[in-house]
């Protein structure tokens, strides 16, 4: 049997209500000013009125207390006495008497709650951002007596780092370099939430756009001119670096120019060299085997230099002509005489060396 208190009201009654699972004799009691009854009553529903008046609300009955309560794992907990003296409990089953005990439980597992903030960038540009911040309460009895629900006071401090970190870096930033926000936000949230026992794991951008369609479109615009500027970026520097190759090439191919043309005059240079040690090997040669002829003739003729000089040329002479006669060039030649000098070279010739003189003559 249930006691409910109830105001006074009107309710028609009808058999098929009494019926009904809400309103079976065998379930309630009801009591008031009007009437009363009982299951055990032999009052059958026929011996109701027309009207009856039944209570229109019901208040809920008071939980059940027991002396028992369980932490799960993962879970830990503190049992007040009056309010003071927290006791640690670990997880299992404890004593908790009603009245003089109060319970309170700490969830010690990593958490996750999201956070989405309208903001504005340092450029001015109204965005829109999601992010999820993880966390950990690692000293159970600060996050218990240290902070009013701390559950609450996290996500507001995490949604004021955010809308603080994102004023202070432009659209484009945050864009290029999200892993940079988490940084940030990983480091300011968990400094501050650090007093109340409470360890910020990490904080994880989410999505994170312009907060309405004409923005979006401006930003488009924008995007796009980024782009066909990086484009004109990377075909000047295309068209630099072809103009580079031009020269580099241009210099090496007169380097190689240069080299060649320093090779073949070093070239000439030693083929001129050696021509001339050649030359000067051959005249040397020839002079010395001159000096040699002159000294032997001199010997033959008793020392006179002259008639052995004079021999010498005429015999050189024999030679030159003889090599014209036996040319087929059929031309004609006059060769100017001295008689007295050649007449008395030629005695003194035909005097000191008359074998010799007549066959080289005859040759």
């Amino acid at each position: 049997t249930i006691m409910r208190r109830a105001t006074t009201s009107t309710l028609l009654y009808s058999p098929k209500r009494a019926s009904s699972s809400c309103f079976k004799p065998s379930s309630f009691k009801f009591s008031s000013s009007s009437f009363s009854f009982s299951p055990s009553s032999s009052t059958s529903p026929s011996s109701f009125s027309s009207t009856t008046t039944l209570p229109s609300t019901f208040s809920p009955s008071p939980q059940r207390r027991t002396f028992f309560r369980l932490v799960r794992q993962g879970f830990e907990a503190y049992r007040t006495t009056f309010g003071q003296n927290p006791v640690h409990l670990n997880p299992g089953l404890h004593i908790s008497l009603p009245v003089i005990h109060q319970f309170y439980s700490i969830d010690m597992r990593e958490r996750n709650m999201h956070i989405e903030i309208f903001a504005f960038t340092k450029d001015n540009v109204p965005v829109r951002v999601g992010a999820t911040l993880f966390f950990q309460v690692f000293k159970p009895h600060d996050a218990c007596f240290g902070v009013s629900r701390y559950y609450t006071a996290i996500e507001k401090m995490g949604t004021s780092a955010l809308r603080s970190i994102i004023g202070t870096l432009e659209y484009d930033e945050i864009i290029a370099d999200r892993s940079h926000i988490n940084e940030l936000l990983s480091q300011r949230i968990g400094t501050s939430i650090e007093k109340w026992g409470t360890n910020c794991t990490r904080v994880e951008v989410q999505h994170f756009g312009p907060n309405n369609r004409e923005v979006e479109r401006q930003m488009e615009k924008q995007m796009e001119a980024e782009r066909d500027r990086r484009q004109q970026e990377l075909n000047t520097k295309a068209q630099v670096n072809i103009a580079e190759g031009r020269k580099a090439s241009a210099i090496l191919e007169s380097e190689g120019l240069l080299a060649s043309n320093r090779n073949k005059a070093e070239a000439d240079y030693t083929m001129m060299t050696r021509t001339a040690d050649a030359d000067k090997y051959k005249i040397n040669a020839e002079t010395t085997a001159i000096s040699e002829q002159l000294t032997d003739v001199m010997k033959s003729v008793g020392g006179n230099e002259k008639l052995a000089v004079e021999y010498l040329l005429a015999l050189q002479k024999n030679k030159e002509l003889h090599a014209i006669a036996q040319g087929q060039n059929n031309s004609i030649y006059f060769v100017q005489k001295n008689p007295s000098s050649s007449a008395d070279t030629g005695n003194s010739l035909q005097q000191m060396l008359p074998s010799f003189f007549e066959s080289s003559v005859l040759q």
